[in-house]
């Protein structure tokens, strides 16, 4: 009989804490791998097995996967281990746990009885004795079972001896019980061992690892692995017995039972989802429309956790009971449950109704998007397009039936594994976790359905990176607000990490949606003290807003409230087991204030119904922080409160500020030229972390060092950035005296930090973290971070990704007293902040997605150092691995090459070298990032190339520790028989960096450049640090030429590169590093010296004066100690260096580094005694050095030749002009095309030439010679501005872009896709005008033109940038361009253009129509215009036709500065953007026309509008 026992939540219901009498689990697993889950063939790999659990604890396989054994075990599915292979997955367990395994194998491994011995069952082992465990069999069929310090192991020998590996099937069980320490071991039903162990957490490795042992990896396991159930509890050897005994009641073994009941059913609409039953080895479904009863089977059979019931009753409750079988028998029925699905309107749209962007790990390609049809009638989309944030075209015959869904996805096996929904795909491209537009477009091109998505307020936060998926909580919301949608939040039965309902009804849906809240903010956005706040809310409902409620509270300085408390120090040691509490008074009632939030014109509202709900908040004392939120109502009882539940800064927040004050006489003025960081935290918060009371200090080397376990507000830029993490930063000299500490701070999702540089410009990239570093260095010298940030600099200069940094003020916000002495109060001094190595930095460096590990002190692994997970790369460490334990020195040089970018990493450690940065070592793994490049060139294992970059860089420029010998230095120099051939390679680069950049002139005015930024501080951070009061901290036992003065500090470090002395710490005379890397150069045993080119002679062969058209130079024979023949290459190279005395000196202007050319030829394999630079490299009135250099067989080259420094002249021949936009892959000929002729994408290429110049130029007879082949015709001549344009066929171009644009005629060949270069010629000369090779070289090149169909624009073309670096090109803002036209516009441009005099309010033509709407719209600004008007249009929507309002304009798709939204209303009150675009006409010149109608048919009334914003 089903029980008829149901609890009822709402819509959407799901039971949990049921029991029911017979075999029951005592807890939910916290991972489960069953093999029968795996729909796959037999004998094929198991690349990834889910977890049954809905943990979301993936396994993946290694490079070699084991494979699926379909009967292997007693006749049920196993994963077949083969002595090779290995899977790795999350670890869910640390402290109580229960660790269950069904497997079979003909032997272990291993002569010892030490846990980590045998062949490994599940592990998470780790070298040393430390809080690990595991599971293992060794050669005599023991099971084996323990944990780490103390290692304790458990044997399989109490009772009667068993020898495991027969290959029989066998169940063992292994518990652990934290609080005593007590260990149990269970085989086959019996208890075979039990033991004490420590009773820590056993969290040192990340992962567990099933068929081996992690680290080092194996032995591993030659066997079968059926089920692996692990809890997070320690089962009673009852428990554990009659969990053991359903398993085998599922496997046909002896003693089996029938299984327990399903646990945590829940019913999402007509979806049915629970946990899985242990011994379950199928599934029956009930159903009643009643909870009483009677149920009705209407499935049996299911080998999955979940159903879609076919047919439910709709528009009232279904009521669903499962009951698990195996061959023994029924469990009992399961909790009943009840599922409701909404009402479905005749003829409602396609909607993007969930969209699975960024899952937990980047491995797993778990990315989705679905489509739902809202409507009672079937869809077919074949044809449809899902463009922007991806590429896809769904297939014809695609048909979405009423109510139905179809899921596109990055990996359509990946979404079948995770969720076991049949998914269409892969799609192209990919969503960004940054945001990312999404359009769905039906077969005629029209746009049906559209989303851009963002992280943070007012989306989803939880979606970004935390497993969960974004849901619209109702298909009738407007999905282009943020507002509408919430992250998922599963019911009990899918507790997976990777959180979402594919296929099936949203998570999140709701019948009756709460308002929309969207646009929250306040003015001032940095008040002073005792001004008013004024805030306000966009709020919508479809029902009405009944009510809107701002509630705020005060943070007054010294009062800080964190939302959640530290957990406390014992014994230097923080549990990181447990969660940081909560703190009652955040959400305490009493800390909050409630007002009313009004749209009705009064008490701060603006406009009375315009949507906008305004409060005011009572001015507040200067350096108080103001925290608010924003609920809003509805008219049937539905509310929401702003920020959402998911978003982890939890309220919004104001600084109350009236400026930096003077400190100590130092003015306001001074201490602001560096950028303002304000800090506000407890003070005890504050001073338990810096730790200046020794029992306040943590033990290295453990979780709690790491551990972010104290909050604080950030404030920067007027922004406020609350309810952050933040921990020491550190590691021998974290606790060093009591000394200026150095920091990190976390910040939330959503909410990442824009910094600024210290010339005030943003970052390119946000961060999620910051790094603020000490100002002092190991050698317990004070340094100002100056030789941090100069080495930083130095590597990004050399192309090494190094973090971007810069120095600001730092002021700590913990006591009411603003500054109640010199040491005591807001001012803290100088820090030096800078990014850290993440997903950011990726970005931020423009690096190809690659891993990255940041190497610490604390641990040798790959997993505990990761910071960067690449979507295509190997997700088990093992590319780490491969480098620390493979890279030895008995490795040879191919080796090397196959997994080392060793000209990156030559480069990288010439700088070393020179700054002596040294403090690492080859076993080390430590003081160093890597990344590894995507090139799997020549690897089978695909484990990228290793580039080492710079991290802990304080111990330089000065004595250090250490040898300078990292992983590969050692590799190449320090074995047995050195890899000579790598030596070229390396001491190349130790050579160009001492000819190009370690020189005086370079150096030096470098220092002076950057230690000026700091100078007017240094006064400030004096007072506050040197000789303060112990508890305040101070630099007592600092010491060093920076304790003595800054230009003590510039002086020492130029001793140090150039004159060389003593240092403290030294035990001798130190030479300068520049007569070091002399000597370096010369090689091993002068290897190089005796055997490199002679340096070439240059000289000048061109005209008088260094015009920039003729620069031509000449160079001296080539001579090698191996002879003339010996000759392979020769190279030129010219850059602009800073000289004050050169005519066009920019004072402004930063220290130009020879490093950077301006041009550098390819290497040369053709000897010519003379060369000419392009024309165009070189800039008038500026200073220049040429150099050569020469190449031999042997791949060394020359000394770069002493220099030739030069003013530029005059370019007689030259023209202002620039090819201001082409095209090379345009999107493919449309059927409209291709049945006019124009059948080949590449007829519609183009390239456009501007004449940036004040008067008209004359380009005829100017020619290109590369790229294509055109010349112009006479009278080519360019008024100042204009443009022209040579295309691939001029038919073809006017065919898709229309007529009437300035074409200079047709060229021959055409652009290549893959980048070549570009030569524009002057007619009579042949002088270089325009010479750049595009996509080849400098830099990053936007993407979009090689996939979307899009132009690359020239950036600011009127300054004439230098078109041979990527960052001066961008993708057009559509595709196809805009040829003929300027891509991109503002007002003011417009303004410009159109010689209007008036502002955006005036209306300069007296017609009603402001300038700012006539910019807007492309009217007239000089004669009457009427506004767009609506009109009356018989349509068919839906297959019905009726009258429908429609309005048409003409707008601007490249305006920079605004935004367009058409809206509708029923009332003239409600305004919503429901109207559906129903046509858009591109005319290329920036502008398209567009119709859109309303949602409804006029017999419903209504009215339409165009509402134009500022954006």
């Amino acid at each position: 009989m089903i029980s008829p026992l149901f609890t009822r939540c709402c819509l959407l219901a799901f039971v949990s804490g049921f029991s029911f009498s017979g075999p029951a689990a005592a807890a939910n697993p916290k991972a489960w791998f069953k093999a029968d889950s795996i729909n796959a063939a037999d004998g094929a790999a198991v690349v990834l097995w889910a977890d049954s659990s809905h943990s979301g604890n993936l396994a993946q396989a290694g490079s070699n996967a084991p494979t699926l054994a379909t009967s292997g075990m007693n006749g049920f599915p196993a994963v077949r281990f083969s002595g090779s292979q290995l899977m790795m997955f999350p670890r869910p367990v640390q402290d109580d746990f229960t660790i269950m395994i069904l497997f079979k194998t003909p032997g272990g491994a291993g002569g010892s009885d030490s846990f980590y011995a045998g062949s490994g069952l599940v592990s998470g082992e780790r070298p040393g004795v430390v809080n690990d465990f595991g599971m293992s069999i060794r050669n005599n069929g023991r099971i084996l079972a323990g944990t780490g310090n103390p290692d304790v192991t458990l044997r399989s020998d109490s009772g009667p001896a068993v020898n495991y590996g027969n290959n029989a099937p066998h169940v063992a069980t292994f518990t652990r019980r934290r609080s005593t320490g007590a260990l149990e071991l269970v085989v086959d039903r019996m208890v075979r061992g039990t033991g004490t162990s420590g009773t820590q957490s056993l969290n040192v490795y990340p992962q567990l690892c099933i068929g081996a042992h992690p680290g080092p990896v194996g032995p591993y396991l030659n066997g079968d692995i059926a089920e692996i159930i692990i809890f997070d509890t320690a089962l009673t050897s009852g428990e554990v017995v009659a969990n053991e005994d359903a398993l085998r009641g599922k496997y046909a073994l002896s003693n089996g039972t029938a299984p327990s009941a399903p646990q945590n059913p829940s019913a999402n609409g007509a979806r049915l989802k629970w946990n899985e039953a242990i011994g379950a080895k199928s599934y029956k479904v009930y159903r009643a429309s009643s909870a009483a009863g009677p149920f009705t089977m209407i499935a049996q059979n299911l080998t999955a956790s979940e159903y879609t019931d076919p047919s439910p009753t709709g528009g009232q409750p279904n009521f669903y009971q499962i009951v698990a079988t195996n061959s023994v028998g029924n469990s009992a029925a399961s909790a009943t449950v009840e599922g409701i699905l909404p009402p479905l309107p005749a003829n409602g749209p396609v909607i993007i109704n969930e969209i699975h962007y960024n899952g937990l790990d980047n491995s797993v390609h778990s990315d989705f998007v679905e489509l739902y049809n809202f409507s009672t009638t079937a869809a077919n989309i074949g044809g449809w397009t899902l463009s922007d944030g991806i590429e896809y075209t769904f297939p014809a015959g695609t048909v979405i039936p009423p109510g139905g869904y179809v899921v596109v996805a990055e990996d359509p096996a990946t979404v079948q594994v995770l969720w076991g929904v049949t998914a269409l795909g892969p799609y192209a491209k990919s969503l960004s976790s940054d945001g990312e537009a999404l359009t769905l477009k039906n077969s005629g091109g029209t746009v049906v359905a559209e989303v851009t998505y963002s992280s943070g307020f007012p989306w989803p936060c939880a979606a970004n990176g935390d497993g969960a998926s974004m849901e619209l909580v109702n298909p009738s919301l407007d999905a282009k607000k943020g507002s509408s949608w919430r992250s998922s939040v599963a019911p009990t039965a899918e507790l997976t990490g990777e959180v979402a309902s594919p296929g099936a009804q949203n998570h999140q849906f709701s019948l009756n949606a709460a308002p929309n809240i969207e646009q929250v903010s306040h003015l001032p956005l940095q008040p002073a003290a005792n001004t008013p706040i004024t805030v306000t809310a966009r709020l919508s409902d479809s029902n009405g807003v009944a009510g809107a409620q701002l509630s705020y509270q005060i943070v007054a300085p010294g009062n800080f409230i964190p939302a959640y408390l530290p957990i406390p120090i014992v014994s230097h040691n923080i549990d990181t087991s447990q969660p940081r509490p909560a703190n009652p008074a955040f959400e305490d009632p009493a800390n909050w204030t409630n007002v009313i939030m009004l749209d009705n014109g009064t008490n701060g509202d603006a406009v009375s119904g315009d949507g906008v709900y305004t409060a005011v908040i009572p001015g507040q004392a200067h350096r108080s922080l103001v925290r608010y939120r924003v609920t809003a109502t509805d008219s049937l009882g539905a509310s929401a409160r702003a920020p959402f539940a998911d978003d982890e800064s939890k309220n919004f927040a104001a600084f109350v500020y009236n400026g930096v004050p003077d400190y100590q006489g130092i003015p306001a003025s001074t201490l602001k030229t560096l950028p303002v960081y304000q800090f506000l935290t407890r003070k005890a918060d504050y001073d338990q972390c810096v730790a200046y009371n020794s029992a306040d200090q943590l033990t290295g080397n453990t979780p709690g060092w790491t551990y972010e376990n104290w909050e604080a507000t950030m404030v920067f830029d007027g922004v406020v950035y609350d309810h952050i993490k933040f921990r020491l930063h550190g590691g021998n000299g974290r606790y060093k005296f009591t000394s200026k500490r150095g920091l990190r701070f976390f910040f939330n999702k959503g909410y990442d930090f824009q910094n600024r540089d210290n010339d005030g410009e943003l970052s390119p990239t946000k961060w999620n973290s910051i790094t603020a570093e000490n100002c002092w260095e190991n050698r317990e010298t004070l340094t100002y971070c100056l030789n941090e940030v100069v080495n930083f600099y130095l590597w990004r200069k050399l192309g090494i990704p190094a973090p971007r940094s810069n120095w600001g003020h730092f002021r700590t916000i913990t006591t009411a007293a603003e500054q109640s002495d010199a040491y005591h109060g807001d001012f803290w001094g100088l820090i030096m902040i800078h990014e850290d190595y993440d997903s950011n930095f990726i970005d931020s460096h423009e690096l190809e997605k690659g891993n990255i590990y940041k190497l610490t002190r604390d641990a040798t692994d790959g997993a505990s150092q990761q910071r960067y997970q690449a979507a295509d790369a190997v997700s088990d460490g093992s590319d780490h691995q491969n480098i620390f334990a493979n890279l030895t020195q008995d490795k040879d040089a191919a080796f090397v090459n196959r997994y080392v970018n060793f000209k990156k990493w030559s480069t990288y450690h010439a700088l070393c070298q020179a700054v002596r940065h040294y403090d690492y070592w080859p076993t080390g793994d430590n003081n160093a990032a890597y990344y590894f490049q995507p090139d799997h060139t020549d690897q089978t294992d695909r484990l990228g190339k290793l580039w080492i970059m710079p991290n802990d860089v304080d111990a330089t420029w000065g004595p250090t520790w250490n040898e300078g010998k990292d992983v590969v230095y050692s590799a190449v120099f320090d074995g047995a028989t050195p890899l000579t051939s790598l030596y070229p390679t390396y001491f190349n680069s130790i050579r160009e960096v001492r000819d190009l950049l370690w020189q005086p002139d370079q150096i030096n005015p470098l220092l002076d450049q950057f230690a000026a930024v700091i100078a007017p501080f240094i006064p400030a951070d004096t007072i506050r640090w040197k000789g303060g009061p112990n508890e305040a901290g101070n630099y007592n036992g600092i010491g060093g030429a920076g304790n003595v003065s800054l230009a003590a500090l510039v002086a020492d470090m130029k001793k140090f590169a150039w004159t060389g002395g003593e240092w403290p710490g030294d035990n001798s005379p130190v030479i300068s590093r520049a007569a070091f890397m002399d000597n370096l150069q010369l090689g091993v045993s002068n290897s190089e010296g005796s055997a490199m080119p002679v340096t070439p002679t240059l000289n000048y062969q061109g005209p008088a004066g260094y015009p920039t058209n003729t620069l031509t130079f000449g160079t001296t024979a080539f001579a090698d100690p191996q002879g003339t023949a010996d000759f392979a290459a020769i190279q030129w190279r010219v850059a602009e260096i800073t000289d004050p005395t050169a005519p066009a000196y920019d004072p402004t202007k930063k220290v130009k580094l020879e490093w950077e050319a301006a041009f550098e030829s390819a290497p040369l394999p053709a000897f010519s005694s003379t060369y000419t630079f392009p024309g165009n490299v070189c800039k008038t009135g500026r200073a220049y050095r040429a150099r050569v250099r020469h190449q031999d067989k042997t791949g060394r080259w020359s000394h770069w030749s002493a220099p030739v420094k030069f003013i530029a002249g005059e370019n007689t021949g030259d023209l202002p002009i620039v090819i201001s936009e082409f095209l090379y892959k345009p999107s493919n000929a449309t059927p409209s095309e291709v049945a006019a002729g124009f059948n080949d994408g590449k007829m519609f290429e183009y390239l456009e030439v501007r004449n940036v110049g004040q008067s008209n130029v004359d380009l005829s007879g100017c020619y290109f010679d590369k790229g294509i082949t055109f010349t112009f015709p006479p009278d080519s001549v360019l008024a100042p501005g204009a443009s022209t344009l040579v295309v691939a066929n001029p038919a073809a171009f006017a065919f898709r872009f229309g007529g009437g644009r300035p074409i200079a005629g047709m060229n021959t060949g055409s652009l290549a896709n893959e980048g070549e270069r570009l030569l524009l010629l002057a007619a009579n000369t042949a002088a270089p005008l325009i010479d750049f090779t595009y996509k080849l070289s400098g830099g990053s090149w936007p993407a979009e033109a090689d996939t979307d169909g899009v132009s690359l624009v020239l950036v600011d073309p009127e300054s004439r940038p230098d078109p041979k670096l990527a960052v001066n090109w961008r993708a057009s803002r559509r595709a196809g361009g805009a040829p003929g036209f300027a891509d991109d516009t503002d007002f003011n441009r417009w303004k410009t253009d159109n010689s209007v005099t008036g502002g955006p309010e005036d209306d300069d033509d007296s017609d009603g129509i402001p300038n700012s709407l006539e910019y807007a719209l492309l009217t007239n600004p000089h004669s009457p215009n009427a506004f767009p008007s609506g009109r009356l249009q018989p349509l068919t929507v839906s297959d019905q036709q009726a009258d429908y309002l429609t309005i048409t304009f003409r707008r601007l798709v490249d305006a920079g500065d605004i935004d367009y939204h058409v809206v509708y209303s029923e009332n003239l009150g409600n305004w919503g953007e429901t109207p559906v675009r129903t046509s858009i006409t591109d005319h290329f010149d920036g502008s398209v026309t567009e119709t859109w109608r309303a949602p409804v048919s006029v017999g419903n009334g209504g009215f339409l509008r165009i509402s134009i914003t500022p954006r």
